[in-house]
């Protein structure tokens, strides 16, 4: 189950990248995570896409349950809102991804939550 939601986070900023104008993977010179050279879009995409499907597993659901409240409140729209939230943050602490204004981070939202729905994601 948690690999289908490593191949969600994948497919979503492979797809983005491609399809979202103002969606950019770019190499940082000198980049690594956990000593794992991130020199090529592949490798980028790759890493940040299986730890953006880690954390959906992982965090997403405990984030939903503190956010409970204001969910009922939107008939459920503050969950767009959350995963915006989520791609917002991993905008933040990997340079590698860059959105380079909200509409390409909306859109790139709407992708994800259609991918995981393909995929019977929650």
């Amino acid at each position: 189950n948690v690999l289908f939601y490593i191949l969600g986070g994948i497919l979503t900023l492979f797809l983005a990248k491609e399809f979202i104008p103002g969606v950019k993977i770019q190499i940082v010179p000198s980049s690594s995570f956990l000593s794992i050279k991130l020199d090529t879009e592949a490798k980028i995409i790759l890493i940040i896409g299986s730890l953006l499907g880690l954390f959906n597993f992982f965090i997403k659901p405990i984030l939903k349950k503190i956010s409970l409240p204001f969910q009922i409140l939107t008939f459920g729209l503050f969950s767009f809102v959350l995963n915006m939230a989520i791609l917002w943050f991993f905008d933040i602490i990997f340079l590698e991804l860059e959105f380079l204004n909200l509409k390409s981070l909306f859109l790139t939202t709407l992708l994800s939550i259609f991918i995981s729905f393909l995929l019977g994601l929650k």
